[in-house]
């Protein structure tokens, strides 16, 4: 989505690598290593969603970060605003896998340890705002999430724009929750 928003890449990986950090400080980022070699192969960021979504916007202007505002619209259509308390919903917020490795359950087992040790933690479901086709198989259909709102791209608007309109691979987002 950073080249559907026009997101300078310095701008991206500084806004990945601040997640990053704030993930595995709160134990909930972890990378998948390819045994003979040792190098990293993917990763996975999660964090307490009451952070994100307890946040009070104090700014009176026009939102103007397509993604972000899509996101909230997203789990604001499911959660209507409500105040979430700490440690119940685990927010999986990135998953990347070295395309060689795809297809060999590296994803499932990336996802599924970070999803017991939230459940170590005291968290009670997982939720995942899927973009694309992929990542919402492997949410719905090999993990057993399931859809709590959807909306599509070329529908939503920012202003009086349609930011993800030429999208046109992936219907659109889809917030995808699991108990846990």
């Amino acid at each position: 989505m950073a080249g559907a928003n026009n997101a300078p890449p310095k701008e991206f990986s500084e806004f990945i690598l601040g997640l990053t950090q704030h993930c595995a400080d709160n134990g909930l980022g972890f990378i998948a290593k390819e045994l003979t070699t040792n190098k990293v192969i993917g990763a996975i960021l999660a964090s307490d969603l009451a952070e994100t979504l307890n946040k009070v916007d104090t700014d009176d202007k026009e939102p103007s970060n397509p993604i972000a505002t899509l996101i909230t619209a997203l789990n604001n259509s499911y959660f209507k605003g409500e105040t979430l308390p700490n440690n119940t919903y685990l927010n999986i917020k990135f998953v990347a896998m070295d395309d060689r490795f795809k297809g060999k359950g590296v994803v499932d087992k990336l996802i599924s340890k970070c999803i017991n040790e939230a459940k170590n933690k005291g968290f009670k479901f997982a939720q995942a705002e899927a973009t694309g086709n992929v990542s919402q198989h492997i949410f719905k259909n090999k993990l057993g999430f399931e859809e709590k709102a959807f909306i599509k791209y070329k529908e939503f608007t920012l202003g009086d724009e349609k930011p993800f309109s030429e999208i046109t691979e992936h219907e659109g987002i889809k917030l995808l929750i699991k108990r846990i």
